[in-house]
């Protein structure tokens, strides 16, 4: 093992330098300060903040140019298509599910008939529109729908392989799918250099189900439970949080899993904050009343004119907040944060699932975690002094603060309940450079800060098993900040090794080589193998979102050692979630100071940060490519102030074994967080990870 390598570093000047060459396309530079936006349009009289519903004129009925009917719903998601970015797509269809056999089945788990339309191409933020092109595109869909209603009813294809199946799709399971018309995606050119760890690749039309790799294609339709089929029932359900996976096509209902539509709560939402790194718009607009629900979507920054446009091709409804860095610069949108607000209550939700319908589950292949918990509102329309807020409540105060939403939005968190969140913590990565104080509140500085701050520091051997979808360029300082961090430390111990001496002189302390091997005996990376992706439900065409750079693995310093094999309790689907799971490596207290963080950070500086001596002030100084954002859960939360685990009662668990063995995460985790691989996971022998972009 080494210290830090160059590798990263030629990385970024490449990508800089491209950045540049695409910069010059646009019109004018970006504004020095973020962008907010104004939630009050010029009709708006009342409507502010997470308070109010959203003041939308009543859509009428309408008529296509042959004269056929129109429904509200139809009318409302057209207009809503003025955000559809301008992206040459295949022709996928989706399916259509038809009334089950059991007359008196109330739930589909299938999208029915009137919720059919064709997906877009996702890209890593928002386009404009060609308003022409636009009506073009509806006419087509509208006899696409004709033509798809018309088909058998009992067919016993998923949706996904039914609709990919005939639009371009080789009978062998490789596709025709054309190339990215680039002439109109020009915003695509605005978003910053993205290295190894982002997720820039993604599902196109030849990610169909290959028929000889899936063995779901008969398997009956779960039965929803009871508390599933009221789950998009409106009201508070989660007053002390809750982790659940997402429901993935195919694979039976649990209580432990949830629907898009669960999470939005559409019948009663006012207001939704949605932030993400890749997006499906016509599919998250038709899962929110656009009638009724007044939107923010944060996005990957762009510049000038590229900016008004698609703030001028928006909805009514639907406000747009792109994200700048401090001194201007853009950096990555990685963050999944939804903040939800109802008339009871507020639900804040962290997935590590992007906005599009394969890391929702609803083809089959890809599952993620999902944090929620719903904060009523204050009595009285009371509003509670900012001082009042939780560490939790704080934090997540001043990261929608740097995201630049409207001050209405930041002022209206006050009018929530925060308490029930004393115990949790809210970490983050903010884009650009942090100095001064505020460095120790981002980044891997922010979780160690938070960790201490929650009494969860430990000196002792930890157990670290880490979930990432994407692996960066891995060396020992880095996973020493992280494992430092996990034990409660700012960074600062770590930055001063490294900073003692020039790398060439430098010395490994007695104390860095005992963490070194803490690390190689009970540090997990979680990451699937090549033949894992390969023998997954779809194949290799399904593996585009999970990231490795093989010029970093094959480093001889990479850490491969630490690896293991990242397979899913339900059989052939793919892991898009990052989960950290820690706990002490003594028996005794394991479940005292045993934690999980669940939210957007994967496994790289990226997204943690980089923690330096400032030349000029030779103060600490971290920098962050990536925003990102999470959830620390301790397993022991009545440690803190409450008697019970978050909305499920842990069950006793078994000790964990002896130091330097593998411990018993399901025991240890149960009924606070679902522990979703099999663990501990095998080591790759002969074998090798998933490198991004194969097939």
């Amino acid at each position: 093992m080494s210290h830090h390598s160059s590798d990263e570093d030629d990385d970024l000047k490449m990508a800089i330098a491209l950045s540049l060459q695409d910069s010059n396309q646009l019109s004018s530079p970006g504004p020095k300060d973020p962008v907010v936006i104004d939630l009050i349009s010029d009709d708006d009289t009342d409507t502010d903040d997470l308070d109010q519903p959203a003041a939308v004129d009543k859509l009428p009925s309408g008529s296509d140019q042959n004269g056929t009917a129109t429904s509200n719903n139809e009318i409302k998601l057209e207009e809503s298509l003025a955000i559809r970015p301008q992206v040459q797509s295949p022709q996928i269809k989706r399916y259509t599910s038809q009334t089950a056999a059991n007359g008196n089945q109330k739930e589909q788990e299938l999208p029915q008939t009137s919720d059919i339309k064709e997906p877009i191409t996702t890209i890593s933020g928002l386009g404009g529109l060609d308003r022409k092109k636009m009506e073009e595109e509806r006419l087509a869909r509208a006899e696409k729908r004709k033509a798809i209603s018309s088909q058998p009813g009992d067919s016993e294809e998923p949706p996904s392989k039914k609709a990919l199946l005939g639009s371009g799709l080789k009978s062998s399971g490789k596709s025709d799918r054309p190339l990215t018309d680039k002439s109109n995606t020009k915003l695509m050119n605005s978003e910053p250099a993205m290295l190894a760890d982002i997720e820039r690749f993604t599902p196109g039309p030849d990610d169909a189900r290959r028929p000889e790799a899936t063995n779901h294609t008969n398997i009956p339709k779960a039965q929803p439970s009871k508390d599933q089929q009221t789950g998009t029932r409106s009201g508070i359900q989660y007053p002390r949080g809750v982790v659940k996976q997402t429901w993935a096509y195919g694979f039976p209902r649990s209580g432990g899993d949830i629907k898009i539509e669960e999470v939005f709560q559409k019948a009663d939402l006012d207001l939704a904050v949605l932030s993400a790194f890749q997006w499906d718009n016509e599919w998250v607009l038709s899962k929110i009343n656009m009638a009724r629900t007044k939107l923010i979507l944060v996005a990957q920054a762009v510049h000038g004119d590229d900016q008004e446009e698609v703030r001028n091709s928006a909805p009514k409804n639907v406000r747009l907040c792109f994200p700048f860095n401090k001194d201007g610069t853009v950096s990555t949108m990685h963050s999944k944060l939804q903040l939800l607000a109802h008339p009871s209550h507020l639900r804040v939700v962290v997935p590590t699932a992007n906005l599009v319908p394969y890391d929702w589950g609803e083809t089959g292949v890809m599952e993620n975690t999902v944090f929620l918990i719903d904060l009523p509102r204050l009595a009285d329309s009371r509003i509670a002094p900012v001082e009042s807020l939780t560490p939790f409540g704080r934090e997540l105060r001043h990261f929608v603060k740097a995201l630049g939403l409207e001050p209405k939005i930041i002022d209206s968190l006050l009018k929530f309940d925060f308490s029930q969140t004393a115990d949790l913590a809210f970490v983050h990565s903010i884009g650009g450079n942090h100095t001064g104080n505020d460095w120790k509140t981002v980044g891997y500085p922010g979780l160690g800060s938070a960790i201490k701050e929650l009494g969860l520091a430990n000196s002792a051997h930890l157990n670290i098993t880490y979930v990432s979808a994407s692996i960066g360029a891995l060396t020992d300082d880095f996973l020493l900040a992280i494992l430092l961090a996990s034990k409660g430390d700012d960074g600062l111990k770590e930055l001063t090794w490294r900073t003692s001496t020039t790398p060439a002189n430098r010395k490994r302390t007695t104390e860095e080589k005992t963490l070194l091997m803490e690390m190689e005996e009970s540090f997990r990376i979680m990451f699937p193998s090549h033949d894992t992706v390969q023998k997954s439900i779809r194949g290799t065409a399904s593996g585009g979102t999970i990231c490795l750079d093989p010029k970093h693995y094959q480093r001889e310093q990479f850490p491969k050692e630490l690896f293991r094999d990242c397979k899913s309790n339900r059989a052939g689907l793919l892991m898009h979630s990052k989960i950290l799971f820690t706990s002490p490596a003594e028996a005794d207290g394991c479940r005292d100071k045993a934690w999980a963080y669940i939210g957007s950070h994967n496994l790289s500086e990226s997204a943690w940060g980089r923690l330096t001596k400032d030349r000029s002030t030779k103060q600490p100084k971290l920098y962050c490519r990536n925003w990102e954002c999470g959830v620390v859960i301790p397993v022991n939360r009545s440690s803190a102030r409450q008697s019970q685990n978050i909305d499920t009662q842990a069950s006793t668990p078994q000790q964990a074994t002896a130091q330097g063995q593998d411990i018993n995460l399901d025991s240890i985790f149960d009924g606070v967080v679902p522990v979703p691989m099999e663990f501990p996971g095998v080591e790759y022998g002969q074998g090798r990870p998933w490198f991004r972009n194969e097939q």
